[in-house]
């Protein structure tokens, strides 16, 4: 689950069922952010992104991937 949606400063990443890699993508493709999300709760900051549509893609390890869009007012 992700939320809020629509975000203001921070994305809330929860029911993560394992260690997961991430990254936050603009709309023209470019990778903005990178990191790592743990089992259970995680915060991603968006404070420093300019309103508009992100696509967020989460990559466990066994190469599976989920891939949500995000707006950030």
């Amino acid at each position: 689950r992700i939320y809020p949606n629509p975000a203001t400063e921070e994305l809330n990443i929860t029911g993560v069922p394992q260690t997961m890699s991430y990254r936050i993508i603009n709309i023209t493709g470019a990778a903005l952010q990178q990191g790592s999300l743990h089992e259970g709760g995680n915060n991603v900051s968006m404070h420093n992104y300019a309103p508009g549509v992100y696509i967020i893609e989460m990559t466990g390890a066994d190469g599976v991937r989920n891939i949500a869009r995000v707006v950030k007012e």
